[in-house]
Parts: structure tokens; sequence; C-alpha cells
């Protein structure tokens, strides 16, 4: 639907859901049409008239109010008159709908017949007004008898598609929204409202059609956008960028669409697109600059651009960006062995946003954490719990510290404080699982935990990775091969490596077990988990 439609529309609502009826003209009176009879009001008059309208909304008069701003749009242009006396229509007709539904659909289908000129933006409505109701059968029943009159208009057939959707009947909405686009070939809505009906599997197949469209249709931009993303999604992604550069070129200055089009860019790993794109709209100061400071920071990132990234990032503001643009800028920092400015900008970007100071001291504990300071993450951690008991990110991870801490007991009172909040909290479940286990006690408890946390995220191969061990604490060192090999092909971690290492050494299979560490060394040569489980096995 066209911009410059809106107001059409919100008239066209009005004069449909008109509470009252106009009198008929004496047939002896000779009239010019009511539209040149209507005098604009002043200002005044309207702020008087708006004031009756919402002070009869506020005491539950919606008919009234209906009738109040159907003579304000009457006699003024203002948008916002119109939008919201739209807003009590729609609402008004709604209610009558749910009120007397019988009653409401013969004033629909008298209104259909009588309104020739506008019936298809009438048509148009009638999905969203039945939408609510609960019978989404009698909905759809409705619907149909309203729109039989008129199958040979595109738009009763959209209504039609619109509503099977609601109720669930995707085939035939299909063939409705086809049927449609039969009727008007060019029409974008029809078109999307098909390609959205269409199963995943028919994409390559309508892929085609859609090219057709949007190669006769240029100003279709939403059908271009999807265009591409098919395109991407079946790995064409040369003819994706092709599409998409010849998008950009042809709505050049549309900053909204070029947002879009850098973020297809980066999916489609052309992140040297992305880049240009999005250094242009900040050079523009187009839109949410800060947004696309970050999104360029991020690209930057994957292009290795590590200086211009950490300007980026630098070069956001205060405001909803900055503490994720903060975060970021940190652990690049830290990545670059710049840690004592890592924590200064998290230190920094806290006293700046206190309502994010919390998540940026978790990123500093965590960064502390990797340069071995566990202590002083954990005080960290212990300000934020003492102002915030139930913040579940610092539950858990203040868990974790305090095991590496040699602080089993305050592991499991955290784990369990969290689990208190968040009983399917998979990633508790397993750490406290897991800590049974490699301490070798309570397994029974374990493996109800494991199992828990199996069922929430069955491909998870942390949580694979701690029932094998678990299965090998209990001597059950089949099983424990099988889903250690599992994990570990997932995620070849150190320590997947050596629990996997540690059950072919039980099972007397120890050139296997053998191998597996120089394989695993090789690829983690600082693993100090692996130079251990060398030493103490004799590897």
């Amino acid at each position: 639907m066209k911009p410059s439609s809106v107001r059409v529309i919100s008239l066209l609502l009005l004069s449909l859901f008109a509470v009252t009826a106009q009198a008929a003209p004496a047939a002896s009176a000779k009239r010019k049409p009511a539209v040149d009879r209507v005098e604009t009001l002043s200002s005044a008059q309207l702020l008087q008239q708006m004031f009756l309208a919402e002070v009869a909304l506020a005491r539950g008069l919606l008919a009234d109010a209906d009738v109040l701003y159907g003579e304000m749009i009457k006699r003024s242009d203002d948008e916002r008159i119109i939008r919201r006396g739209n807003d009590i229509a729609l609402a008004n007709v709604a209610r009558a709908l749910e009120a007397a539904p019988v009653d409401a659909e013969q004033a629909l289908r008298e209104r259909l017949q009588r309104s020739q000129a506008s019936r298809a933006l009438m048509l148009m409505q009638l999905p969203a007004l039945y939408a609510r109701q609960a019978d989404k059968q009698g909905a759809l029943h409705a619907v149909e008898r309203l729109t039989q009159p008129y199958l040979d208009e595109a738009e009763a057939l959209v209504a039609r598609a619109l509503i099977r959707r609601e109720a669930g009947e995707l085939a035939q909405a299909m063939k409705d929204a086809q049927t449609a686009l039969d009727l008007r070939p060019d029409w974008e809505l029809a078109m999307l409202l098909r390609l959205r009906l269409a199963p995943d599997s028919a994409r390559a197949e309508l892929l085609p059609e859609l090219y057709s469209f949007v190669r006769r249709n240029p100003k279709a931009l939403e059908a271009r956008v999807t265009y591409i993303r098919w395109l991407m999604e079946a790995k064409r992604t040369g003819e994706a960028r092709e599409a998409y550069l010849g998008l950009l070129f042809d709505e050049r200055g549309n900053n909204d669409l070029a947002l879009t089009i850098a973020s297809l860019a980066a999916q489609n790993e052309d992140m040297l697109t992305a880049r240009s794109v999005l250094q242009g709209l900040v050079n523009e100061n187009a839109g949410d600059v800060d947004q696309m400071r970050l999104l360029l920071g991020q690209v930057n990132e994957e292009l290795k651009l590590e200086d211009e990234a950490l300007q980026a990032y630098r070069a956001v503001t205060p405001g909803a960006q900055y503490a994720n643009a903060r975060t970021r800028l940190a652990r690049l920092l830290a990545s670059r062995g710049q840690w004592q400015e890592a924590v200064a900008s998290l230190r920094e970007a806290a006293d700046q946003l206190p309502a994010a100071a919390s998540s940026l001291q978790l990123t500093e504990a965590a960064l502390l954490r990797e340069v071995g300071q566990r202590e002083q993450a954990y005080q960290l951690i212990a300000q934020i719990l003492a102002r915030e008991p139930g913040n579940e990110t610092a539950l858990y991870d203040g868990a974790l510290l305090a095991e590496q801490l040699g602080q089993p007991e305050l592991m499991e009172a955290r784990l369990r404080q969290l689990l208190q909040r968040r009983p399917d909290h998979a990633h508790a479940l397993n750490a406290l699982g897991y800590s049974l286990t490699d301490r070798n006690i309570r397994l029974d408890e374990a493996q109800q935990l494991l199992e828990q946390a199996i069922a929430l995220q069955p491909e998870d191969p942390a949580i694979i990775d701690s029932l094998g061990w678990l299965r090998f604490r209990q001597g059950r060192l089949d099983e424990a091969l099988e889903l250690l090999q599992r994990a570990y092909t997932v995620f070849p971690d150190p320590e997947v490596a050596s629990h996997l290492i540690e059950v072919l050494w039980a099972q007397g299979r120890k050139d296997e077990a053998r191998q597996r560490w120089l394989d695993s060394l090789r690829l983690q040569p600082d693993s100090a988990q692996l130079q251990d489980l060398g030493r103490r096995l004799g590897l």
C-alpha cells in the first residue's frame, strides 16, 4: 500500500464504520454535495472537539468519540487527527463484532454493496477486523460470505488468503493468493503473500517467477529484498551480490534500505561492501549513527582492521548502543594485550551508564579471569550480587569462579540459588552435575541433573561431555566412549579430549589413547590439562 493512500484509507474506514446513519435528504430538496458544504474548523474548534472526543473515550463512550472524530476528519486535513480517528473507528467496529457479530456482518455487507469506489480498501480491512475473533473458523466463514460477491477483485482474494492463514488453512490460502496474483500480476502485496505462504521446499521452484516479478517491478523493494535473501539461502552468492548492488544503485539516498543492504552483504560474507555502505551512512550522519558505528566496528573486526574497529567503537556516544560498543572495545583491546585500557574503558562506561553497570562489570570479570586474576574477578561479581542478588549471569559466573578458587561448596550454593530461580537453566544443571561427577560424589544426583540438562539441550557438546564423564565414573565405559566421541567431533576441546583419552586407556586401548593424546597436544600444545594427563598416564 502506498504512503499517499493513508489518508484516503483512514477516511474510508471512518465512513465504513460510522455508528450512526445519516438522514436521507428530502426528495424535493435540491442541494449541493455534502462535501461542498463542509467548512474547515479553526485550530481552537479542533482543540475543543478533540477534548470532547477524548473525554468521551475516557468515559468509555467509544461510539460518541467515533462520531466526534468522524466530524473532525470531514473538516480537517490533519494527519494526526485522521490516524487517531481511524484507531477509534477500528476499535468501535471490533466491539460491534464482539457484541453482535451477525448485525455487524450485515452492516459491512451493505456498505460493501453501496461503496463501489472504495470497496477494494474495505475488503482489505476485513481480515484485521475478524482476526481478533476467538472462533477462527467462524471468522473465516464470515469473511468468505462477505467476499463471495467480489471474487473477480484481487483484494477479495487477498482478504481470503489472510483470514485462511489465521485459520491454519495454508494450502487454500496460497491458492487464493495465486488467484489474486493472476488477477493483478504486478501487485507486490499479493506476490509477497504468496511467497510467505509457500513451504520452504518450494522456494527453488518460485525463484524464477520472483525474478521475473522484480524485473517487471523495480520499485517493489520488499520483493527485491526477498529475492536477494532467497538467492543467499540457495548459496547463489554471486547473483545475490549483483542483485543487492543493483538495488543499492537504484535506490540511492534511501538510507533505511542501505542499512538492510549492508546487513545482507555481511550475511553474504561480502564485508567490503558492508563496510563501504556503513561508512557512507556514518559519513552522512544518517539515521541512528551510533548503531551504524557499532555495526561498522563489527565489520572491521571481521576484516581484521582492528584499528578501524577500535575507532568505530570509541566513536559511539553514551546511549542505547554505548554499553555494547564499550564491551566490544574492551574485548578487542584485551585480545591485543591492552588489558589495562580494556578495563578502564569498561569502568568509564559503567560511570556513564549506571543502568548497564552490572553487565559491564561482568565483562570486566570475564577479562580478569582470562588473565588469571580470579580473586579480583570474584570480588567484582560479589559486588554485583550484593546489589542484585537475583542476577542470573552473576550467579552462574560466580559459581564457576568459586570452583576455580577451590570453593566447591560455594559453587554448589550459587548454582542451587540459580536453579531455584530458573529450574530449566541447562548450563547450571550441567555445571552442578559435572562438578559432582568430577569430584566423584553423589553420582545419582549428578545423573538426575545431567539428564535434565540433556533433555533441555540434547545437542550441546558440553552437556554430552559431562554425561559421558559421568558414565565413566559409573563404570559404563562403552556408553562413555560413544558420548565422548560425539562431543569431541563437535567440540575438540582439551577437556573433552582428556576425558576421551581416559576412557580409551581404561578400556585397555592404550595405543589409541596415546595417539589421541598426541593429536590433541598438537592442536593445543599449551594445554595444562593435556600435559598433566600425559604425565599421569605416562604417555
